[in-house]
């Protein structure tokens, strides 16, 4: 298995990713034809994993909001209006953790963590670059959604609209930073 990520998915693999995401998400998946549009600079933080085959077998995905984005989308949880403006080096940046997708019969086999350890590098190699995060988010559809962010030290932004199952939206107070060093260490 590896990761493919960013400018190395092309576009026959970015297709393969939408169909896990409807195979995850199901009825609650959107017309996900906008996901293209999100990742039309393909310089936010997308990982695919592959099989030995190199079938697509589960994604993450990061992206760069302006503060104008930032403020709309927990207004009114319109994903449409999220367009990735990309990372910006010496300036405060917005990172929402758009999605992560594995289909099922690849969970509670370890691959998740393969993941985790990319991510958490990409975040160290973005802070090399001189890339800082001002604030970080996401938003769990699920109880396992809301179990995953709050393992990477995320806590709801309101706990009051948190539904029984865990929806809503969650950040970060330090940015990742010490789920980042945590993983990186190991």
């Amino acid at each position: 298995m590896k990761i493919i990520a960013n400018k190395d998915i092309d576009d026959d693999l970015l297709q393969r990713m939408i169909k896990i995401e409807h195979e995850v998400f199901g009825d609650q998946s959107e017309d996900i034809v906008t996901y293209r549009h999100v990742h039309d600079k393909r310089d936010g933080g997308l990982f695919c994993l592959v099989d030995d085959d190199g079938t697509p077998i589960g994604f993450a995905d990061a992206i760069f909001l302006s503060d104008e984005q930032k403020k709309e989308y927990l207004n009114d949880g319109n994903f449409r209006i999220l367009k990735n403006i990309g990372p910006k080096a010496g300036t405060d940046n917005n990172l929402y953790l758009f999605g992560f997708a594995l289909k099922k019969e690849y969970r509670n086999t370890g691959i998740v963590k393969m993941f985790v350890r990319s991510f958490a590098t990409w975040l160290g190699e973005l802070g090399s670059q001189g890339v800082k995060m001002k604030y970080t988010f996401s938003e769990a559809w699920s109880l396992d959604g809301a179990r995953f962010l709050q393992a990477m030290g995320m806590i709801p932004i309101d706990k009051s609209k948190i539904s029984a199952d865990g929806q809503g939206f969650y950040y970060s107070p330090d940015n990742l930073a010490e789920f980042t060093a945590k993983v990186l260490r190991k």
